[in-house]
């Protein structure tokens, strides 16, 4: 009777023991084919067992998020792929530009009056490359970190003034009458000064840029916050475009023609989140607008 029992549990135990083996075999199959396939497919369970089941949901959720990861990375290096292409185009076409330029100079039977206005178009084909270099090398440092701030208390309302009288030129060429709203007394934050004229440099030359002739520039204290709000009308922005705007690299449909490396917001705001604050953009009935928000210093 014993005997009879003991045999009993060894056929019961060996019967279990193969099923398990099979068991884990059929997951080892299912994951490497859900691994080297594009599909949705899930490991499932044959035999019902509680740590089967758990090892399963486990594995269900580790090769979830590991397509995630892989779909991630793919659309990251698809997007990169097609930004080297859109800027080697944008950096041909200017060089392009120039070479034909000088090679009408280099002819000898050009007035003086054309030669003028060729060497005029010449550098400013080069202005144009060297500004895109500087984005690119300038975006590259602060990806990587090697960028540092010298963080100080500084005077924003100062900054702001200082930076759009660099443009003044610029925004009579323009026939551009900014409506300006600065508060007289000194706003103070902390932060680097230099990094606050390219914030403020890179979102006003886009406001020229894509701009129709109207730029609206605010700054206020709102209890213990400094408010920047820099508007400018324009149609080569759409509301989905507002989203993606400050992603590196992101031009818009309307925009691509005034070649660019579509990193100047990029930068803007790497600067700003570096410092500590915030920035948003909305469009508003054609109204373009980027908030920035930073904590004042006592």
């Amino acid at each position: 009777m014993v005997i009879g029992i003991l045999v009993l549990i060894i056929i019961m135990l060996s019967v279990r023991l193969f099923l398990n083996r099979r068991q884990l075999s059929s997951i080892k199959k299912q994951v490497e084919f859900i691994i080297n396939n594009e599909t949705n497919l899930e490991v499932s369970i044959v035999t019902p067992h509680r740590g089967f089941n758990s090892l399963a949901i486990v594995l269900n959720k580790l090769l979830k998020d590991t397509k995630k990861r892989e779909y991630v990375t793919r659309k990251q290096e698809d997007s990169f792929k097609q930004s080297i292409t859109s800027i080697s185009h944008d950096l041909r076409t200017p060089l392009t530009s120039a070479s034909g330029y000088i090679q009408m100079l280099s002819k000898g039977n050009v007035t003086e009056e054309k030669q003028k206005e060729y060497i005029q178009i010449i550098q400013s084909r080069i202005d144009s490359v060297n500004i895109m270099l500087n984005q690119l090398f300038e975006y590259t440092k602060l990806e990587s970190g090697v960028y540092q701030l010298d963080y100080e208390r500084i005077d924003l309302n100062a900054i702001l003034c200082d930076t759009i009288s660099m443009f003044y030129d610029e925004l009579i060429q323009n026939k551009i009458e900014p409506n300006i709203r600065i508060e007289e007394k000194p706003l103070w934050i902390f932060g680097d000064a230099s990094a606050w004229v390219r914030v403020i440099e890179n979102i006003i030359g886009n406001a020229i840029k894509y701009g129709e002739n109207s730029i609206e520039i605010e700054l206020q204290q709102v209890k213990e916050t400094a408010c920047l709000s820099i508007s400018n009308r324009t149609n080569a922005i759409e509301e989905k475009d507002v989203a993606y705007i400050f992603e590196r690299f992101y031009t818009t449909d309307l925009s691509k023609m005034k070649k660019s490396t579509g990193l100047g917001l990029a930068i803007a705001k790497e600067f700003v989140v570096k410092m500590g604050g915030t920035i948003e953009a909305e469009l508003n009935e054609g109204m373009f607008t980027i908030h920035i928000q930073m904590k004042t210093a006592i």
